[in-house]
């Protein structure tokens, strides 16, 4: 099932960098494409979306148990990238504050 979810996340990579582009461009008058909180969301993505790969045993010397704990990482290190968008991009809610505080 995490093979499925990935390959629906792959089919539209940008989606996520997107919406994040056009969230920050609201919030700044120029230079959206260019700021570094929409990095963060990118850098995520690619994260995530790389973990498809990996799990399918096309990354070199990681299968099974090592490729699941190395996924895991990837997913964790992405789930902190998009807590530190949220925080720098001054969303407020109690359900966002309790993500960021929780990563």
């Amino acid at each position: 099932k995490a093979l499925d979810g990935l390959r629906a996340f792959n089919k539209d990579s940008n989606f996520y960098p997107g919406f994040a582009k056009n969230y920050i461009s609201k919030v700044v008058r120029r230079g959206a494409a260019d700021d570094e909180r929409i990095g963060y969301v990118k850098e995520a993505a690619t994260l995530v979306g790389s973990c498809e790969g990996l799990l399918r045993g096309e990354e070199d010397g990681l299968s099974g148990a090592g490729a699941a704990k190395e996924a895991t990482t990837r997913v964790k290190k992405a789930q902190s990238l998009i807590a530190k968008f949220l925080a720098e991009s001054g969303v407020e809610d109690e359900r966002v504050a309790a993500y960021v505080a929780a990563h």
